[in-house]
């Protein structure tokens, strides 16, 4: 029992002066300016997006961008799996799709085509306060998105005033039905 309390003593005295060794798990190359990389569970992949190639530029808008594709032991399976993106960067799974957040747009990606399925135009929206909320809730519904409403419950406010200027409501006011008969008008 001695002998074993003194060989772990002796142990803990000389073990943190030992290199710690961390399997790495290899190295991945091919990318440029890589972002994110999110697992999917349902392809058994990693997708990569890539900002292109040059100086970062995160609010770049020329088409440079791209998606890699790698397997789950992460070997690269197509470096430039889908291209034509500006600066991608989240990525989501949803269904059969990849959501990929943008600049200016949410490009929607058909994993199993390995192709641009649909891109949704963020700088379309030109509302501001309250009526930015109206209509990107309006535009994500007409695109198939399913809206539900999270209440919340929020206490009265006992200092400070209302952060709805006369302005924010004015625009409310006009944009909602001006939304519907664009909507109808096919110009949404």
């Amino acid at each position: 029992m001695r002998r074993t309390l003194v060989l772990a003593l002796l142990f803990g005295l000389i073990a943190p002066g030992l290199p710690a060794r961390a399997h790495t798990g290899g190295t991945v190359t091919g990318f440029e300016n890589p972002e994110s990389a999110p697992w999917d569970g349902a392809t058994g992949s990693f997708y990569v997006s890539n900002m292109g190639p040059g100086p970062i530029d995160p609010n770049g808008r020329e088409p440079d961008g791209y998606i890699s594709k790698l397997s789950g032991e992460g070997r690269m399976v197509a470096a430039k799996w889908v291209t034509g993106l500006r600066s991608p960067k989240g990525i989501h799974r949803r269904g059969d799709d990849l959501l990929v957040a943008d600049v200016g747009q949410v490009v929607v990606i058909d994993v199993a085509g390995a192709k641009i399925r649909e891109t949704i135009d963020l700088d379309a929206i030109a509302s501001k306060g309250y009526a930015f909320q109206i209509e990107t809730t309006y535009r994500a519904a007409r695109a198939g998105f399913r809206v539900v409403e999270i209440p919340i419950h929020f206490v009265d406010r006992e200092e400070g005033g209302s952060k709805m200027s006369r302005a924010i409501v004015a625009e409310a006011i006009w944009k909602v039905p001006a939304l519907r008969l664009a909507g109808l008008r096919g110009r949404l």
